[in-house]
Parts: C-alpha cells; sequence; structure tokens
C-alpha cells in the first residue's frame, strides 16, 4: 500500500522547504539535517560530531500525519493537514534552535 500521490508531493515539498530554511542554522551549530518520512510520520534528524569515539549526539522531533485503518480494506487516512504537521515540526524546530547550543551526550542541550 502506498501513499496517494498528491500527499507525497506535499512531503517532498515540505522536506525541501525545511531543509532550505533550517539546513543553514543546523549547519552554524556544527550538525547535519536530514527529513525522513514512512507512511504514518515525518521526521527530522540532526546529527553532530563527536568528540571522542563513536556517533556524536543527535537530536530529532517527529510527528504524525496519518494511520492505516485495517478493517475492513487496509486503507489511509490523513490525521490534519500537512500545514498543520509543518506547524508543530517548525515548532519544535524553533524552540530547539532558540537555545543555540548543539544537544549534549544524551541529546538534550548543554
Amino acid at each position: 500500500m502506498r501513499l496517494p500521490p498528491d500527499v507525497v508531493d506535499e512531503l517532498a515539498a515540505l522536506a525541501a522547504r525545511l531543509e532550505a530554511d533550517y539546513e543553514d542554522r543546523f549547519g552554524a551549530l556544527g550538525g547535519g539535517f536530514d527529513c525522513w518520512r514512512n507512511s504514518t510520520k515525518f521526521g527530522i534528524e540532526s546529527l553532530f560530531p563527536s568528540k571522542g569515539r563513536g556517533s556524536g549526539p543527535k537530536w530529532s522531533t517527529a510527528e504524525r500525519f496519518g494511520k492505516w485503518s485495517w478493517w475492513p480494506l487496509r486503507r489511509w487516512k490523513p490525521e490534519g493537514t500537512i500545514a498543520d504537521l509543518e506547524k508543530k515540526l517548525r515548532a519544535d524546530i524553533d524552540a530547539f534552535l532558540a537555545d543555540g547550543k548543539p544537544p549534549g551526550v544524551f541529546g538534550k542541550p548543554r
């Protein structure tokens, strides 16, 4: 089962907008900026460099935008609009960036 094509296009446009608006700001803190999605959630991840061995700290957020019904037929149903999804993600991102510091070892701002 796949998402409706218009939803796929809207999510791709959302990812492009978020990357254009936030990639440089995460880069200024030393982190990357990646968007991901599956059929029910859309998320943002930012990995930061390690100060020692292994991978460094990570900051992430994700929001649900749809769900699958199982009976009698498996169908995808939206949970709100893509605009609502974008508003929630931007609020999470802006709250993290307002601190102006990369995350510490456990993903919390220092």
